[in-house]
């Protein structure tokens, strides 16, 4: 292994990874028109925060541009459902 993260920063790592793939996925599925559910997508979002605001400030800055990825994947996906929340509104009409 070539990386001096710790065990904690690696599974840290992993999962910012998961969820980053997870919102990805769905927006691309909401594209789709599959109807998504994200219940505890806040939560496993809140707490990969929570544990790189408990980081020293070095070590976190590691994550600042993974996290700044995952921002602009959730206001793509927030987007992408409002769009297709839309649509199915506007059907009703």
């Amino acid at each position: 292994m070539t990386t001096a993260q710790t065990p904690d920063t690696q599974d840290l790592s992993q999962q910012l990874k998961a969820v980053l793939d997870y919102v990805k996925d769905c927006e691309r599925r909401v594209h789709l028109g599959e109807i998504m559910d994200l219940d505890g997508l806040d939560d496993k979002v809140m707490e990969i925060c929570d544990q790189v605001a408990d980081m020293p400030q070095d070590e976190a800055q590691e994550y600042e541009t993974q996290l700044g990825v995952l921002i602009k994947e959730l206001e793509a996906l927030a987007k992408s459902m409002q769009a297709q929340q839309e649509k199915i509104d506007g059907g009703k009409k």
